[in-house]
């Protein structure tokens, strides 16, 4: 798992910056006073959650806030980030007061979302489960919450919504009460729906997002749920040393946002080559396939672009079909382990 996340989160911020290059004029024009993800409150100092507070943003154009939120992304992570992960001493989360034996005592964890904050769970369950040893399932709100979940008491539910007024979220959320699930509402608005109504809840600190599509709420999102599997996991006094190694992976993952924001000049390169395709194809393993869902959505969201995402050993079964000549398919290999096999997928 060590640099996993920190590769995770890069890549998917470079592939973002390639899709808001290629077709920026198309976003500005269709996007002029652009409404926040999830219609959010949209202002308050960067790097902290958002107050229920109004902000005229009609100055700007909507592919200016999509490169603004997306280089404000190292300070967000950094911020959340916080005094919660110090190198050496125990994670500190503010919000939570879990015991060892609550923790014993779950079962399982569903994490519930919509759109980008269901991809941050996907991205934080092999964490969950590989640190915390609990199993863990990744629902999409407007599902979990129609087809009666096996949820009870010793479930912990945990709700993600960077604006925290999610419909489909707070009806999830309810539900998960009503089946006294212990609960956690994951926002970015201090106040908001279900900050308010679950049991605890924990806050990431990304400041305004107006740009319609997510960047910078679901790289804090994903770090914020990846700093409570660690807390989980020392809690339980499990996997001390990959904790740890991730831990440090945390503390390094700003910088290296920073390093990955100055490929800006390859990705637009790469932006120009692509940006008239009428469909684009991702591929991945593991948490590669997780990051390659991610742009699939923000490439279409940016650049209106037909984009699919595939697990890389689905392409055989069928899938394989709809790709004609030419068509770019962009696989994320970024783990050492499947590199050759998510490669020969390419050949």
């Amino acid at each position: 798992m060590k640099k996993c996340l920190s590769l995770l989160l890069a890549l998917c911020l470079t592939l973002s910056l390639a899709a808001c290059g290629s077709k920026a004029d198309t976003s500005a024009n269709a996007a002029d006073g652009s409404q926040t993800q999830d219609n959010a409150p949209t202002e308050a100092p960067a790097g902290e959650p958002v107050e229920l507070i109004v902000f005229a943003a009609a100055s700007m154009t909507e592919t200016m806030h999509q490169l603004k939120e997306m280089y404000e992304q190292p300070s967000t992570v950094r911020e959340t980030i916080g005094t919660r992960v110090t190198a050496g001493a125990p994670t500190q989360v503010d919000g939570l007061d879990f015991t060892a034996a609550q923790l014993q005592n779950l079962h399982q964890i569903y994490i519930i979302g919509c759109g980008t904050a269901m991809h941050a769970g996907l991205a934080a369950k092999p964490m969950f489960e590989h640190l915390t040893h609990i199993p863990t399932q990744v629902d999409v709100a407007s599902e979990f919450r129609y087809r009666d979940p096996l949820v009870d008491d010793r479930t912990l539910c945990i709700f993600i919504s960077q604006s925290g007024e999610t419909a489909d979220i707070i009806a999830a959320l309810r539900l998960g009460k009503s089946a006294v699930a212990v609960t956690v509402a994951v926002s970015n608005v201090i106040g908001s729906s279900i900050t308010r109504e679950a049991d605890y809840t924990v806050y990431t600190h990304a400041g305004p997002e107006i740009a319609v599509a997510s960047t910078k709420a679901y790289t804090a999102q994903v770090v914020l749920l990846a700093v409570l599997a660690i807390h989980f996991a020392e809690l339980l006094g499990l996997g001390a040393g990959v904790a740890a190694d991730l831990k440090a992976d945390l503390l390094e993952l700003p910088a290296l946002i920073e390093e990955t924001l100055k490929c800006a000049p390859q990705v637009k390169a790469f932006a120009d080559k692509i940006h008239r395709e009428t469909d684009v194809f991702f591929i991945g393993r593991g948490s590669d396939y997780t990051t390659s869902l991610e742009a699939s959505l923000k490439l279409k969201e940016i650049s209106y672009i037909h984009s699919e995402s595939y697990a890389a050993g689905e392409l055989k079964h069928g899938t394989i079909s709809l790709i004609t000549e030419n068509m770019p398919v962009i696989a994320v290999a970024t783990q050492k382990a499947l590199r050759e096999k998510s490669c020969k997928n390419l050949m």
